[in-house]
């Protein structure tokens, strides 16, 4: 079993809405058979009045956008990581912001096992 582990989104000083661009998460050397996926949300800031943070992750399908994971709410700082079964290749990060706010900072990754 390997693994390998891929940045989706580095958000800075973001107060608005937003997303990412799709970026592959599977490794050069194989062949894709929609392995289960670990993604990993760390709000290290969102601050601002009554600030909240809706963070999904999305996957293409026949050229549409399909929400694939919902993270909790985020209200503060905090950290969350979710599994997605049958996972597509690619993923985009899109976090919708909520109240007023005046800082959000997140990293999200993605952890892929996969069998060469």
């Amino acid at each position: 079993m390997r693994e390998l582990t891929t940045n989706l989104a580095t958000i800075t000083n973001a107060t608005t809405s937003g997303a990412g661009s799709y970026t592959s998460t599977a490794p050069s050397d194989y062949t894709y058979y929609g392995e289960k996926v670990r993604v990993t949300l760390v709000v290290t800031s969102l601050t601002g009045t009554s600030p909240t943070m809706d963070v999904t992750i999305t996957g293409l399908v026949n050229g549409v956008d399909v929400t694939l994971g919902t993270f909790t709410q985020a209200t503060g700082a905090t950290s969350e990581s979710i599994v997605i079964d049958a996972c597509l290749e690619e993923l985009k990060v899109v976090y919708t912001a909520g109240g007023t706010v005046t800082d959000f900072d997140a990293v999200v990754e993605a952890l892929r096992f996969y069998e060469k």
